[in-house]
């Protein structure tokens, strides 16, 4: 969810909405004017501990052909370490032949 007068994204993991009551099993809130890094070990909506909206892809960018960002991405398995930017692991197993990233770090 973006709240477009303060410039705020709000994401939210595994949300689940009923009329009894609504769950997350985690969330982050991020300013859009600022580029500073959740701390080191911190997970977010991504387990890369990173804001999963400006990665993404848009369709305006799409019908230009030109994409000036990163993108988002995921990989099936990750090692139990991270790289910078990413603030948090997710990895499934100690091992030197998965890539260390968490899910959508890079």
């Amino acid at each position: 969810m973006v709240n477009p007068s303060s410039c705020m994204l709000y994401e939210l993991d595994n949300a689940q909405y009923s009329a009894n009551g609504s769950t997350a099993d985690s969330g982050a809130i991020w300013s859009l004017e600022s580029n500073a890094l959740r701390p080191a070990g911190w997970t977010s909506a991504d387990a890369a501990g990173l804001p999963i909206l400006p990665g993404l892809v848009r369709w305006d960018e799409v019908q230009s052909g030109v994409i000036t960002h990163a993108i988002r991405m995921t990989a099936q398995s990750t090692d139990t370490s991270y790289l910078w930017p990413a603030r948090h692991e997710a990895g499934s197993a100690a091992n030197p032949t998965c890539r260390p990233w968490a899910h959508g770090s890079v």
